[in-house]
């Protein structure tokens, strides 16, 4: 996206701005109509780059998508994140905003947002089904990633556990043990880490192999056993052969956890102040990794949304591209998903 193009509005007019994307999130087609009447452009957009035809269609208002592209809206205008309609439509699961947008034939159903996540992946983390159906019917590229995304709609539905989904995907043909380049991760391995036991079945009859490893060297039983998910973990243990070491391994991290100085208790409390007399006593503390699953106090702050701890964890010189040893996940990514 070319940001130095998008559209900008006069200060004067944010108001109505703001009044008709109001309009559209409330589905008040009278509204709509009486403010566009008036002048106000329909691309037009806040701060974020929201246009009225994206909030209409993430709060699914059939009759107010159908107004605004009656009235010209850009089908594909996506907001400062690169979400388009299209996009906000599938992933909150609107089936009818969904299929009057492919009604169009000219959007671009394989788009991605900056995170390199199309309408087909957010639809099946959001186990839409129907929205996954209409998607795949109208060619969209089922591997729905790019930008150097690695997660792809198989993967999503794996690790929301999303039965109905997986068996649509695996049944178009996309390859149950595919994995993902940088962390070596399958869909079993997802389906494992949250216990999806089901899902885990599902895999297994498909074809996908339990012996597989990720870069970790850890497979979805190892995976399964340190995340505590038992019904996953008994099943996947009379399915793998490759298991040998799990069981030292779990010791091993054990015995660390009760050896291992651990700020992670601090980040959860939010005590800032305790926080800076760690690293200031011990410097390499910034790093510190949980025995038991890699994380560090960078990818706690991230998953709890503490910006305040991330900060001073930037500022002091810590690691933000370190991964933890189950998913490979780096703090980004632990925002990006936990939002």
């Amino acid at each position: 996206m070319n940001y130095a193009l998008s559209f900008k509005i006069p200060k004067a007019n944010m108001d109505r701005v703001g009044q008709l994307l109001s309009s559209c999130e409330h589905g008040d087609g009278s509204s709509v109509q009486d403010i566009l009447d008036e002048g106000l452009g329909v691309d037009c957009a806040n701060d974020d780059e929201t246009t009225p035809l994206q909030m209409a269609a993430a709060n699914g208002h059939d009759h107010i998508v159908r107004l605004l592209l009656m009235c010209g809206a850009a089908l594909d205008k996506p907001n400062l994140f690169g979400w388009t309609p299209l996009m906000h439509a599938a992933r909150h699961g609107h089936v009818n905003v969904v299929a009057t947008i492919l009604q169009q034939r000219q959007a671009d159903i394989n788009a991605k947002n900056r995170m390199g996540a199309s309408a087909l992946t957010l639809a099946a983390r959001g186990g839409h089904l129907q929205v996954v159906r209409l998607l795949v019917e109208a060619g969209i590229d089922l591997n729905g990633s790019g930008g150097g995304c690695e997660y792809t709609p198989l993967l999503a539905a794996a690790q929301h556990g999303h039965d109905a989904v997986l068996r649509l995907l695996l049944d178009r043909g996309l390859e149950v043990n595919m994995r993902t380049p940088s962390t070596g991760l399958t869909p079993l391995m997802l389906a494992a880490l949250n216990g999806h036991m089901t899902t885990a079945q599902i895999l297994i009859e498909r074809g996908c192999d339990p012996n597989l490893t990720n870069v970790n060297n850890k497979t979805a039983l190892d995976i399964a056993t340190i995340r505590k998910k038992r019904e996953v973990r008994g099943y996947l243990d009379r399915k793998t052969t490759n298991k040998q070491e799990t069981g030292k391994k779990i010791i091993s991290y054990i015995m660390k956890l009760f050896m291992t100085y651990d700020l992670n208790l601090f980040l959860l409390a939010g005590d800032l102040h305790r926080l800076r007399e760690i690293l200031d006593r011990d410097p390499s503390q910034k790093d510190a990794c949980s025995p038991l699953d890699g994380a560090t106090p960078l990818m706690f702050a991230a998953m709890t949304g503490r910006l305040d701890i991330a900060q001073i964890l930037v500022d002091r010189g810590c690691d933000i591209n370190k991964q933890d040893t189950i998913s490979g996940w780096t703090a980004l990514m632990q925002a990006t998903y936990h939002g």
